[in-house]
């Protein structure tokens, strides 16, 4: 299977804790305490990186009630900041912009509050990232090393996916302290109506990974076959009802790995749903005086060979045109025939 345990690592975490004690006089909500909860993961990959500083709330009131109100759910004067030090020197301090954001009408306040910078955060082995934030007189801090860049080994520029004796492998040594490892293979394509023409892509998940080691250099690997190829692109293509034909892309195909650190993994593992009862599942948490994740992530884009007009080979090209699978007899997902004599030359002249 293609989709086994489906992680988005590419999203920025956010909940909201409701947190309460029973005692056996069942007095459900004890005195008021003021509980911040802090989520960010850095990379330095991201050209903007966002903290969401909120706090937990409970009172004797109705709960839907306090959550519509923003001073349940954020700090009013709250100052956030970014140190980067270098091996254990003060290098840098990076202030980060509040910016309120509205979303739909619903459970909790329409007003969101994130903060963010847009700091070039060093890809660096010695580099650490002190979160603090002030709110409410308290002081909240947290911190984290990045993940590094990491080698993918060297792919077949020309990508054969016709059958299932052809396949696309993907092999790459791991960074230090990466723990969970999802690869994609991103598929671009062009959709030509009467009107427009548009260039899309679909993701092919793979499986998730896990590494053994917090020291890097463990090697792994994963593979796409040529016929869960075909067969996936058929089930997720969208629909498109002005479709006159599709056309695959130059450089058509990237390779993607999301990698989250072992901090990362642990809150997921301690969040995750349970289909149980009753469970005892711990808490995660590595913020100082407060609750939330600050910890780091990192995606790797990796294009098969861009300066080629194709990385797909001819034979997956006509088998996403006239294959049974997406052919006319199949999908019927309107993808033309590799020709030398239109299909380069529409693509030298009228795609990027």
């Amino acid at each position: 299977m293609l989709k086994s345990t489906k992680i988005k690592l590419t999203i920025l975490i956010s909940a909201t804790f409701f947190l309460s004690q029973c005692k056996n006089d069942f007095k459900v909500n004890d005195e008021w305490k003021d509980i911040a909860v802090i989520y960010g993961l850095l990379s330095s990959s991201d050209s903007i990186n966002y903290i969401r500083v909120s706090k937990a709330f409970l009172g004797d009131g109705d709960s839907y009630t306090m959550a519509q109100v923003s001073d349940s759910l954020y700090y009013q004067n709250t100052t956030v900041k970014i140190e980067e030090r270098i091996n254990g020197n003060l290098t840098n301090t990076y202030n980060c912009l509040r910016i309120d954001t509205f979303r739909e009408p619903g459970i909790f306040a329409h007003n969101n509050i994130i903060f963010a910078t847009n700091a070039v955060l060093l890809n660096n082995p010695d580099t650490k990232y002190k979160l603090l934030v002030f709110a409410n007189n308290k002081e909240i801090t947290a911190e984290t090393a990045l993940i590094q860049d990491f080698p993918v080994y060297p792919i077949n520029p020309i990508v054969q996916l016709s059958s299932s004796t052809n396949k696309l492998s993907i092999t790459w040594s791991t960074p230090p302290i990466g723990k969970i490892y999802e690869p994609v293979v991103r598929f671009f394509y062009y959709d030509i109506t009467s009107t427009d023409t548009t260039k899309k892509y679909l993701d092919i998940t793979l499986d998730s990974q896990l590494s053994t080691s917090k020291e890097g250099g463990e090697v792994m690997s994963t593979s796409l076959i040529g016929t869960a190829f075909l067969h996936t692109v058929a089930n997720i293509m969208p629909n498109n009802q002005n479709l006159i034909k599709r056309i695959v892309a130059k450089g058509s195909l990237e390779i993607r790995i999301s990698v989250g650190s072992d901090e990362m993994y642990s809150y997921m593992q301690a969040t995750l749903p349970t289909s149980e009862m009753v469970t005892d599942k711990p808490n995660f948490s590595n913020i100082n005086n407060g609750l939330g994740l600050f910890s780091t992530r990192f995606i790797k884009i990796v294009p098969v060979l861009p300066s080629l007009r194709f990385s797909l080979s001819q034979n997956t090209i006509d088998s996403l045109a006239f294959g049974k699978v997406n052919g006319p007899n199949g999908r019927n997902l309107k993808f033309i025939k590799y020709s030398p004599d239109t299909y380069v030359a529409w693509t030298s002249t009228l795609f990027p």
